[in-house]
């Protein structure tokens, strides 16, 4: 269900929970499980087929059923993203500057044409109650289109040699899972960016740039996530005095370029013969020609 309310009938909210199954005899013998989503009017479960072991439940002597009235004890800790975000295109060749601002939980709806230019920026909110589950997990942020792809922004932390540092990557996130499209791709140029908060701290805004390809599955081989483990370092994200997390705000950026392609396979039916101390040698290949046009 929609935590807000709204009347919308598409909304969106991240989340990180844990669901847990408490042993009423012995509390370090209960069973929990952590994990996050990102829940929608098209997503709204999320969870494990395999949690517990049911007749370890069931079972009187373990601790987990209520001999008195037959029941069990199920409990969740969930912490929802307090987000705002907004997206703006710059296409050229639809020569029009289309600016879709969205407020918390809010999804970017249909967009006219291949968005080829663009920048995204999320801000959270309550970054300091996802301190700690940042450590093994990650917040995502809601999608935006990107050329054939779905991309998103990931915030996470690592330790690399001994120093803790934010790291933030860009994903692919196939959205459409029945398009008649296969094998979707894009190239794309982009810039992640934290941005600094500071009255007049524009200049120390943080910026790392970076380039591939993004398919919008696993399936081709191209990436599904680019960036860094290593974007900077915790200390300075969280200084007081650093301006990049102001009043438990955290405002983090992505900005675009996209190559517009088109490109085609054609092959023969002819296997290519490799030449090999005088035999000729059949390999797994094909005749063929590639185009690529940008």
């Amino acid at each position: 269900m929609d935590p807000r309310n709204t009347a919308s009938s598409k909304w969106d909210c991240f989340a990180s929970y844990r669901l847990a199954i408490e042993n009423l005899s012995d509390a370090s013998k209960s069973v929990h499980r952590d994990s996050w989503h990102r829940f929608s009017s098209k997503k709204k479960s999320h969870g494990w087929c395999d949690f517990a072991s049911l007749n370890s439940i069931l079972d009187p002597k373990v601790g987990f059923l209520h001999s008195s009235n037959d029941c069990i004890l199920i409990t969740a800790d969930i912490l929802i993203l307090h987000e705002t975000f907004s997206f703006s295109r710059d296409n050229y060749d639809v020569q029009a500057n289309n600016v879709s601002t969205m407020g918390g939980g809010g999804v970017i709806g249909p967009v006219v044409g291949d968005v080829l230019s663009g920048k995204f920026t999320w801000k959270v909110h309550n970054f300091s109650l996802f301190k700690e589950m940042i450590k093994t997990q990650k917040i995502m942020s809601p999608v935006f289109p990107a050329g054939e792809c779905n991309l998103r922004i990931s915030v996470y932390q690592s330790v690399v040699n001994g120093v803790e540092y934010l790291s933030m990557c860009l994903e692919s996130k196939d959205t459409e899972k029945n398009s008649l499209i296969a094998d979707r791709s894009c190239w794309c140029l982009f810039r992640m960016s934290v941005l600094n908060q500071k009255l007049g701290g524009g200049l120390n805004h943080m910026h790392r740039d970076s380039y591939g390809r993004f398919a919008a599955d696993n399936k081709s081989g191209d990436n599904t996530s680019l960036g860094w483990n290593d974007y900077m370092k915790m200390a300075d994200f969280m200084g007081p005095e650093s301006g990049f997390l102001v009043e438990d705000t955290a405002v983090f950026s992505t900005s675009f370029h996209v190559i517009k392609e088109l490109s085609s396979f054609s092959k023969s039916g002819t296997l290519i013969g490799v030449r090999n101390g005088g035999n000729v040698r059949k390999s797994d290949g094909h005749m063929g020609k590639f185009s690529w046009r940008n």
